[in-house]
């Protein structure tokens, strides 16, 4: 991962760990893919070895009869190099709407309202309010807290 070992020296310790897949070799095998899997992955001159020993141990933890946790330290090992699409996506908002929301789920409190309502009072009317008026229904059981400070904003809003 930090070159310390050329590449090609990593991937052969890989294919070895993975002709005896069993026992501790499964579990050393798992943890070099966490560690050293991405980057290995990432880097041109390993690239299509990597996806291909990859695509092996995912076969052989399919095959073998492996205990739960060896085969979640693989799908682990797996994951950390090739993460879901959907790991990747993050909603993306506009900045007002961003800005908001910070207001609303970070700043205020008991102690901030007025100054939070005097900040939301200043933004631009007509693009904030739709919005505003969704933000305090979104806020989750976790934040529980601040239930009674958006509330009492949402009312001074009016």
């Amino acid at each position: 991962k930090f070159r310390l070992a050329p590449p090609s020296a990593v991937l052969l310790r890989l294919k070895a760990l993975l002709d005896d897949f069993s026992g501790p070799a499964v579990d050393a095998a798992a943890t070099l893919v966490e560690n050293a899997g991405r980057f290995l992955l990432r880097l041109p001159e390993s690239r299509v070895r990597m996806e291909n020993l990859l695509a092996v141990m995912m076969r052989l933890r399919n095959v073998r009869n492996l205990d739960s946790r060896q085969t979640n330290a693989v799908d682990s090992a797996y994951f950390a190099c090739r993460p879901p699409d959907k790991a990747m996506q993050r909603r993306r908002r506009p900045p007002l709407q961003e800005y908001m929301r910070h207001l609303i789920f970070e700043v205020l409190s008991d102690g901030s309202i007025v100054e939070v309502l005097r900040k939301l009072m200043k933004l631009p009317w007509a693009e904030a309010e739709p919005y505003l008026l969704k933000c305090p229904l979104k806020v989750t059981p976790q934040q529980r807290g601040c239930r009674v400070s958006v509330c009492r904003n949402t009312a001074a809003l009016k």
